[in-house]
C-alpha cells in the first residue's frame, strides 16, 4: 500500500475511482430501486476483482476474516446440498454470495476517506430519498405503512432505517468539530427526520433497536467526548420518553398488539414451529428460503411420519419464524447457523477491541459507529424479526466491510491510512 507521502498512480487512481462510483451507485439504488442494485452489486465485485487482478493489489495477505467470510458464503451451498426441503434452496444460498462479496472486496478495497463519505453520502441520500417516495405513497393511500420502495414490508423497511439511523448518528458526532454551523443543522435535521420516520413506521422492535444501539454508541463515546456521550444518552431517553408519552404510533401500535394478541404478537407460536422443524433437520434445515414452505399439512405429516403427536393449537404457521436466530437454525441447521454464529462473534469482538483512540481521525469513529449500527440492530432486531437477508444485509455487511478496511490500514500503521487527495 502506498503512504501518504507517496504519489498516487495516475492508473491505480482512476481504476479504484470507477469502483467507488459503483459503491456509491448501489448505496444510491438499494432502498430504492430492485433492478438497478442487484445489477450494481455484480458490476462492484467484478470491477473489483478485474482491476486488483491488473493492479496487483488485492488488500494484502490473507487473513481470518477472509477465512470466516468464505466458510459464511459457501456454506449457503453446503446446506442447499443436505436441504430438507426441495424448493428455492439453490436460490436462497445467492443471498450470501452477492452481500458476502460486497463485504469481502469492501474490507479490502483500501479507499480513501473522502471515497468512504461519498458512500455513505449516498446511503444517507437513498434513505432520504426513499423516505419522501414513502411519504408520497403515504399520503395517496398507496401504502398503509411507511415503507422504503425496494426494501418493502414495513418491518424490513424499519430495520433498514435503523441501521441508517444510528449510522447517521456516528458520523455526525465524529465529524462534529469539523463542521460549520449550517452543516451542523443540515446533520441534525437529517438525523431528525430518520429517527422520526422510524417512529412512524411504528416498527417496535426496529424502534427499541435503535435506542439500544444508540445507547452502546454513546458508550463508546465516552472515549472520544463524554459531553458528546451524555448528549446521545440524553437525547436517547427524551426521544423514548415523548414517544411514549405522546403516543406515537409506536406506541399506540404497541398498546393495540398488546391488547388483541399478547406483547409477542402470536410469534411464540411462530417460534415453535422454527425450533421443532430444526429439531427434525438439525444439521442442514429445510433451506433458505425453504422456510415458507413449513405449511401445517407439512409438519402434519412430518409428526405422522415419525410417530409424534401433532401439538394442535400451539403452532403458527408464517413465511418467516421473526428471528434471526430461530429463522437460520430452521433453514441452514447447524452448518448454515455456526458460521453466522462465529462472523456475528468475531464482529463484536473486533468493534469491543478495535475501539478508536480519543484521538483517532474521524473516519475511524464513523466507522466504528456504522459498524456497531450494524451489528447492534441486526443482532437486537433480529430477536423478535428476521434480519440479515436482501438489502439490510447488504447495507449491514457493507458497513462491517468499511469498519474492516479503515481498521486495516490502521493497523498497518499511520502512514498507510490515505487521506482526501
Amino acid at each position: 500500500m502506498h503512504s501518504d507521502a507517496q504519489p498516487v498512480r495516475a492508473g491505480r487512481a482512476r481504476a479504484v475511482s470507477v469502483e467507488v462510483i459503483c459503491l456509491a451507485g448501489l448505496a444510491l439504488a438499494l432502498p430504492l430501486y430492485e433492478a438497478p442494485k442487484n445489477i450494481l452489486c455484480a458490476l462492484y465485485v467484478v470491477i473489483w476483482v478485474v482491476n486488483r487482478l491488473r493492479l496487483g493489489d488485492a488488500g494484502g495477505r490473507w487473513r481470518g476474516w477472509d477465512t470466516l467470510f468464505l466458510i459464511w458464503i459457501g456454506s449457503g451451498f453446503a446446506v442447499a446440498a443436505g436441504a430438507a426441503l426441495d424448493g428455492s434452496q439453490w436460490e436462497g444460498a445467492l443471498d450470501p454470495v452477492r452481500y458476502g462479496a460486497v463485504m469481502w472486496c469492501a474490507s479490502r478495497a483500501g479507499y480513501r476517506r473522502d471515497q468512504w463519505l461519498w458512500v455513505l453520502g449516498a446511503l444517507g441520500a437513498s434513505c432520504l430519498i426513499g423516505l419522501i417516495w414513502g411519504y408520497r405513497d403515504l399520503a395517496s393511500g398507496h401504502r398503509v405503512w411507511l415503507e422504503l420502495h425496494s426494501v418493502g414490508h414495513v418491518n424490513h423497511s424499519a430495520i433498514y432505517l435503523a441501521i441508517i439511523t444510528c449510522g447517521a448518528l456516528g458520523l455526525l458526532a465524529a465529524y462534529w468539530g469539523r463542521l460549520a454551523p449550517a452543516w451542523r443543522l443540515t446533520g441534525l435535521a437529517s438525523c431528525a427526520l430518520l429517527a422520526g420516520s422510524l417512529i412512524v413506521m411504528a416498527s417496535r422492535g426496529a424502534f427499541g433497536a435503535a435506542a439500544m444501539t444508540a445507547i452502546l454508541l454513546a458508550a463508546g463515546w465516552w472515549r472520544r467526548s463524554r459531553a458528546m456521550a451524555l448528549v446521545l444518552a440524553i437525547g436517547v431517553g427524551l426521544v423514548g420518553a415523548a414517544t411514549v408519552l405522546m403516543r406515537s404510533p409506536v406506541a399506540e401500535k404497541n398498546r393495540v398488539t398488546v391488547e388483541a394478541v399478547g406483547v409477542l404478537s402470536q410469534r411464540d407460536g411462530i417460534w415453535r414451529v422454527a425450533w421443532n422443524e430444526w429439531l427434525r433437520h438439525p444439521v442442514f434445515g429445510v433451506g433458505m428460503d425453504n422456510y415458507s414452505r413449513i405449511t401445517r399439512a407439512h409438519f402434519e405429516a412430518e409428526s405422522q411420519a415419525r410417530g409424534e403427536q401433532f401439538p394442535e393449537g400451539s403452532l403458527i404457521y408464517y413465511p418467516h419464524a421473526h428471528s434471526l436466530l430461530l429463522n437460520t437454525l430452521a433453514e441452514r441447521g447447524l452448518a448454515g447457523s455456526l458460521p453466522l454464529a462465529a462472523v456475528l462473534l468475531a464482529w463484536a469482538w473486533s468493534l469491543l477491541r478495535g475501539l478508536p483512540r480519543a484521538e483517532a481521525a474521524p473516519i475511524e469513529w464513523t466507522a466504528w459507529a456504522c459498524a456497531l449500527s450494524a451489528l447492534g440492530i441486526s443482532v437486537i432486531a433480529g430477536a423478535a424479526n428476521t434480519t440479515l437477508h436482501h438489502e439490510h444485509a447488504i447495507l449491514a455487511t457493507l458497513m462491517l466491510g468499511f469498519w474492516l478496511d479503515v481498521r486495516r490500514r490502521r493497523q498497518q500503521g499511520p502512514g498507510t491510512v490515505p487521506k482526501a487527495a
